[in-house]
Parts: structure tokens; sequence; C-alpha cells
């Protein structure tokens, strides 16, 4: 019996062992999308909290490096209007 149009309608997730919809679950992964944002979060926290000072070093040159590179803020100054005796009209 071929297998070609033989389509999944529910998978079981390998950490809560639950049923669901094969739309609660990423492409090609086992575990669903909610057990899976757990376990992002608490790599997250647990990788932020690890690299605390590696991160802040890092972040602190490359705010030094964007600030030599950037440009004054404000409109630029085209002339100067008091030497070439533009007065304003009001």
């Amino acid at each position: 019996m071929p297998f070609d149009h033989v389509h999944e309608e529910t998978k079981v997730c390998n950490i809560c062992n639950t049923e669901k919809p094969v739309d609660d679950f990423f492409v090609n992964k086992r575990r669903c999308k909610e057990c899976q944002y757990v376990i992002n979060k608490s790599y997250s926290k647990l990788y932020y909290q690890q690299h605390k000072a590696r991160l802040i070093k890092l972040n602190s040159i490359n705010y030094k490096i964007k600030k030599i590179n950037s440009k004054p803020n404000g409109r630029p100054r085209i002339y100067d209007q008091q030497s070439e005796g533009i007065s304003l009209l009001l």
C-alpha cells in the first residue's frame, strides 16, 4: 500500500506526551509549540545570566563604534545668515 496520500492530522509531543493537531507543532519537529516556547524561555534566561558580563562588554563596544560613526543630530546649517547679509522677514 503506497503512503503517498497519508497525512497525519495529530502528533504526540515528546515533552508533554499529549496528542495534538499537527498545526500545534513546528514543521518536522516532535515538540509542540507550547513546550518549545517553555524550553526556549528557560534557555534564554540561563544564557543571559551566564553571559551577562560578556554581553554588557560587547554592547558597550558596539555602542561606542556606532557613536563614533554617527552624524550630528539636527538640521544641517547650509549657510550662515549673518555673513551673507540675509535678513529674516517677519
